[in-house]
């Protein structure tokens, strides 16, 4: 029985520590981000950018619009704007996942803009798609009320966002690819080697793994 226990634990450690592995990250997330490492820098001008929901949180105790875990897609927009490439930005999206299920991302980004020193006269809200495939319809219909937008883009993390293009496609969009919050690091030989420190779980890893094979099972289903 010692044996077995043993055994058990050395199978859990393993699977606990490539769960949480960095390198095991990388190699999970750099398919999915490669294909957008060349729009690192957007050149063109959009009409509109589109950003996905899931980049703000709330503060704890005034419960203020913050940006969260994926808060780099509502800054790289704003940025955007503020260079002139973009003339107007759509937030989207509600929360889903947390327990408040009533707060709206698309109101939270649109207030983040706003004290960014953007315009709410530059901002359009879709509040009620609930998954990417629902924002990018809402995106569809509000694009033919606007015919001006000659060029679309649309803003999410840089491992979702095949996800996000292939929605737009099948909505007859064609969208300019603008990729954030890069998370397999920079392509150089140093970030791949092996080390002991990198061996060693760590809580980034554990959720790159996550949101990386959450993509796999997203692309399959």
């Amino acid at each position: 029985l010692k044996r077995q226990v043993r055994v058990l634990i050395g199978v859990v450690w393993v699977v606990f520590s490539l769960a949480g592995n960095g390198l095991v990250a990388k190699i999970l997330l750099r398919p999915l981000e490669s294909p957008y490492f060349a729009n690192e820098v957007i050149e063109e001008k959009m009409d509109a950018l589109v950003v996905l929901g899931g980049g703000s949180a709330r503060t704890p105790l005034n419960e203020l619009p913050a940006a969260g875990s994926h808060g780099d897609r509502l800054i790289r927009a704003a940025r955007l704007y503020h260079e002139g490439k973009v003339g107007v930005l759509i937030a989207t999206g509600q929360n889903v996942f947390q327990t408040d299920k009533s707060r709206s991302l698309a109101s939270d980004t649109s207030q983040i803009w706003q004290d960014l020193g953007i315009p709410k006269g530059a901002i359009f809200e879709l509040p009620e798609p609930a998954n990417t495939a629902q924002e990018m319809a809402a995106v569809a219909a509000l694009a033919e009320e606007h015919p001006e937008w000659k060029r679309i883009g649309v803003c999410s993390s840089a491992f979702h966002l095949n996800r996000g293009l292939k929605e737009a496609r099948k909505h007859g969009l064609d969208p300019v690819a603008v990729p954030s919050d890069f998370r397999s690091g920079p392509v150089d030989s140093e970030s791949t080697k092996f080390s002991t420190i990198g061996f060693l779980p760590q809580g980034g890893a554990f959720r790159n793994v996550h949101v990386a094979l959450w993509e796999y099972l997203g692309a399959l289903l």
